[in-house]
């Protein structure tokens, strides 16, 4: 502990009788410093040194982790953009590719669709034919798209009632309804039951 005797310090002149006597009134007391635990306190001493020295090569370690892990990112970065590049001149080849096959499959199936539709007509008129009951006429014969109109006469509803059978059972009728029917006179056969039916084509 120092003790200052504050009653001797009164500023006096540098170099004057009066510092100099201020001066001699200035005691130490070194009996503490003495007293004191000189290996505890080194001991405290060189673990805060060494502690933070351990510190800092934690940081250093974990920052050259880190490093490293950038290092091998840039890498595999550079690697990506290198064989990005290189596939930058068949992407286009491939979409042109791809439209050109949807164009080609799209035309193929018209073409087969058209071929369908040429085979149908003449088996769907022999099939026809083969269903009509022979006191049965047809005025009428139409098809569009998918829809068919049917109309006729006939000597009596019963042979309508057999030809409308008959329909039901081709194959290439399906979803067959009779629109109306009606008993009027013909100046040749008398009289005869007309027909209004609708089906659509299989």
């Amino acid at each position: 502990m120092i003790k200052i005797n504050l009653a001797l310090l009164k500023q006096p002149v540098i170099g004057s009788s009066e510092s100099k006597s201020a001066l001699s009134g200035l005691s130490v007391n070194t009996d503490f410093i003495k007293t004191l635990p000189w290996p505890l306190v080194a001991l405290l001493v060189a673990t805060g040194i060494f502690g933070q020295m351990a510190v800092q090569a934690y940081k250093d370690q974990e920052i050259g982790k880190l490093e490293m892990e950038v290092s091998l990112l840039e890498t595999r970065q550079k690697k990506l953009q290198a064989d990005l590049g290189k596939t930058k001149g068949y992407e286009p080849l491939k979409k042109a590719l791809d439209a050109d096959e949807l164009t080609l499959k799209s035309k193929m199936d018209t073409i087969q669709k058209l071929m369908n539709d040429r085979t149908i007509p003449p088996k769907f008129l022999i099939s026809l034919s083969t269903s009509i009951p022979p006191e049965v006429w047809l005025t009428e014969f139409q098809v569009k798209d998918q829809s068919i109109t049917i109309k006729g006469a006939s000597s009596g509803f019963t042979q309508v009632s057999d030809f409308m059978k008959g329909l039901g059972e081709n194959i290439y009728f399906k979803d067959l309804t009779l629109k109306s029917t009606q008993s009027v006179k013909d100046p040749v056969n008398g009289e005869i039951a007309t027909f209004d039916l609708e089906a659509k084509r299989r």
